[in-house]
């Protein structure tokens, strides 16, 4: 497999080429992610929350949106603002749905950044890490 990688990644930064050497197992696969435009009708007794909703690629943000999802549903429920349920799941998924497309995009745009072949891409990514550290 380490051929294989070295060859169709050629050119690209050390940083890879050192991953591909040291993994024993690498079983390619792809990153699903719902589009950021993504719509469908409220029902009155029923939604979905976290990846269910909105599956996006790894970014670290996944189970703190889901919490995020479960708090913003418990209070559409419970805050008294809405007329009936199915008005108060149609809320909470607009408000879920507009987070959650600003998180695919930041997750994208980093994503795009992990994948690069351009070592300012590299740099970038690395700095987040040295920013979220400090």
């Amino acid at each position: 497999m380490y051929a294989f990688l070295a060859e169709f990644y050629e050119g690209w930064s050390p940083v890879f080429l050192n991953l591909f050497k040291v993994c024993q197992q690498f079983t390619p696969g792809p990153l699903d992610y719902f589009p950021a435009d993504q719509q469908w009708e409220s029902q009155a007794n029923l939604t979905i929350i976290g990846d269910a909703a909105h599956l996006m690629p790894p970014s670290g943000e996944g189970v703190n949106t889901a919490m995020l999802d479960a708090l913003d549903l418990s209070e559409c429920l419970t805050g008294g603002k809405h007329a009936d349920l199915k008005t108060a799941l149609a809320d909470f998924e607009t408000s879920m749905r507009e987070r959650a497309a600003i998180l695919l995009d930041e997750s994208l745009k980093g994503l795009k950044d992990l994948v690069s072949p351009d070592e300012e891409s590299i740099r970038r990514f690395l700095q987040m890490f040295d920013q979220e550290a400090g």
